[in-house]
């Protein structure tokens, strides 16, 4: 599966009960339910921000277009 963003990926692996399936295999048990309401709540804000920056690069090959390159694309 492709995943929207890498911290979208715990969310899909516990759809699919990955992490059930390896505290089995391990024969480690629990005694707590899962709790994950607080990454549901950074996930919620990562993918609906409320505030912008600005971020500036300063570097010392700025005339070479490739000099920079992934850090621009990123």
């Amino acid at each position: 599966m492709d995943a929207e963003t890498i911290y979208d990926v715990p969310m899909m692996m516990r759809k699919e009960k990955l992490d059930e399936r390896v505290l089995s295999k391990l024969r480690l048990g629990t005694n707590s339910e899962v709790q994950i309401e607080s990454w549901k709540e950074f996930l919620g804000r990562h993918k609906n921000p409320t505030d912008e920056i600005e971020v500036g690069l300063i570097g010392k090959y700025v005339e070479l277009p490739d000099a920079y390159k992934s850090i621009s694309e990123s």
